[in-house]
């Protein structure tokens, strides 16, 4: 999709929620997630990572839902929530990233701060962030990546230090 094209995409926000497959949507054989993306790719166009928000997709993870799904669909994916909210828990970062920065994570609890963490950090994470969207680009399958602020996001001095 170029972008150029004026089309209007519908899909929905996920498309393994329980309340799709209570609504009757998949057969009762699509038990995962995986099984499911090919049937939703048939009646809807487009669809939201939201999971993405609570832990960055590897790459191999992406390529096989691109893989999954026709010629013209798109994905659109949440920024990993430490970009939007400012905050994680220690542990949704990828588990080699707090590997290899261990000894400057150690002092910062469970809870990171976006403002607290190092910059070699900072960086090792929106690589592997970039890596993953780079993928739908590569895939031809990328819709926009959504970075949703909380309510406290306001516009001024602090909104434009963190963008």
């Amino acid at each position: 999709m170029d972008g150029s094209s004026g089309w209007v995409l519908s899909g929905t926000c996920g498309w393994s929620d329980p309340s799709i497959a209570r609504a009757g949507f998949y057969p009762r054989k699509a038990t995962t997630a995986s099984d499911k993306l090919p049937i939703y790719a048939r009646r809807w166009q487009a669809v939201e990572i939201d999971t993405s928000t609570y832990a960055i997709p590897t790459v191999r993870r992406v390529e096989e839902w691109a893989s999954k799904t026709p010629a013209g669909f798109v994905f659109s994916i949440k920024a990993f929530g430490l970009f939007a909210s400012k905050a994680c828990p220690a542990n949704a970062l990828p588990a080699d990233i707090r590997g290899l920065h261990a000894e400057a994570l150690a002092p910062l609890g469970s809870t990171l701060a976006y403002d607290t963490l190092p910059g070699d950090v900072l960086d090792s994470v929106w690589a592997r962030f970039n890596d993953t969207v780079d993928a739908l680009v590569r895939a031809g399958k990328l819709g926009a990546v959504v970075f949703q602020f909380n309510r406290g996001f306001l516009p001024g001095p602090a909104a434009a230090a963190h963008t």
